[in-house]
């Protein structure tokens, strides 16, 4: 099934250091592609120091707690502290590092211990036989692991497979299948210069982290379509089938399109949700295009498939900002169903 993590070195900055797992370190990887469990270990200056050890989240940048204990009470001058079995699997804490990394998924941890949650000591290979080295000479413990310690954060990483929650993506859509007969636009009429086009998407299931917006846009100029206007698209969440008149957003996207391959092509415009959303139970997805016009014969089109809209599903603002003005397509019986949808995974 695969190893635990395990180096017992000795070093230390602070009042704290971890020396295992190490920094850069590879850890066997389970049949679903999740990593096995890794044994954290280290010492502190100090009996019944408390410590935790902690996993950054790769979407929000927060540190997320893993497990926690205190420093043994038995000791001299260093007293050993043991975390078991730690499990680094959810897709949340997993980053990809396919560019020239030495694994295609890493995970970041620390340690932190006392009162004041103080940073701990961590150790690269190098810096693990630096230490080595310098306590075989008989050089002293402090200086050394303060000259070895190569930072206060761990990255380990593992190879092939995906994280099991994220293997299967999903892709949340308001249209099933092709359109029937000739694709239609939706775009800003004359007096409606940037109002908003907003979608509503729900999740098969919670929580769903939603990574990805994809959108049509139009390269009509015959027809007044524009495909090379800059745009803001934001996105939204709410568990109201409604979008609110004020809504919080989670994020705001500058968009200049790169425009169609070729004169009356639709195109795709694609965004990477920095940082993703998460869906809860009743929660929908809001994608909010803003729908700028320049002319009378220049404005951003999104393609959409001809036929009835289904009900609370797409809404246009009637105003350029809040309080928005929201009304559901079939509330003036607009027969149409705009081309936007968002990809992601189950947790």
């Amino acid at each position: 099934m695969g190893h635990r993590i395990g180096l017992f070195v000795l070093g230390l900055v602070a009042s704290s250091c971890v020396i295992a797992p190490l920094d850069g370190g590879k850890v066997d990887a389970r049949a679903d592609g999740t990593p096995v469990p890794i044994d954290v270990t280290g010492y502190a200056l100090s009996a019944n120091v408390p410590v935790r050890f902690e996993v950054k989240n790769q979407r929000t940048g927060a540190w997320e707690l893993l497990g926690a204990t205190r420093s043994s009470t038995t000791g001299e001058t260093l007293f050993r502290w043991d975390i078991k079995d730690v499990l680094v699997r959810e897709p949340r804490w997993v980053g990809s590092s396919r560019r020239g990394a030495p694994g295609d998924y890493f995970a970041e941890v620390r340690g932190r211990s006392g009162a004041d949650r103080g940073p701990m000591a961590t150790y690269d290979e190098e810096g693990a036989a630096c230490l080595r080295e310098k306590l075989a000479r008989g050089e002293d413990w402090v200086l050394a692991g303060r000259d070895c310690a190569t930072g206060d954060t761990v990255t380990v990483y593992w190879d092939e497979g995906d994280v099991d929650a994220q293997a299967t993506r999903q892709q949340l859509t308001n249209n099933t299948g092709e359109c029937v007969g000739v694709p239609r636009t939706v775009h800003p009429l004359e007096g409606e210069e940037g109002h908003w086009l907003a979608t509503r998407l729900s999740a098969p299931r919670a929580p769903f982290v939603v990574t990805d917006l994809r959108y049509i846009l139009a390269g009509q100029p015959q027809l007044g379509c524009n495909g090379r206007l800059q745009h803001r698209v934001r996105v939204f969440r709410s568990s109201d089938r409604r979008p609110a008149r004020a809504p919080e957003y989670l994020g705001e996207y500058s968009v200049t399109p790169r425009g169609p391959g070729s004169l009356g092509a639709a195109f795709a415009e694609n965004i990477e949700l920095d940082p993703p959303v998460i869906l809860e139970g009743g929660e929908s997805l809001f994608v909010a295009i803003e729908m700028p016009r320049t002319g009378e014969d220049s404005y951003l089109c999104v393609t959409a498939c001809d036929g009835a809209s289904p009900t609370e599903r797409y809404y246009w603002s009637f105003a350029t900002d809040a309080p928005f003005q929201w009304q559901a397509f079939e509330d003036f019986d607009f027969a149409s169903r705009p081309l936007v949808t968002a990809e992601g995974y189950a947790e």
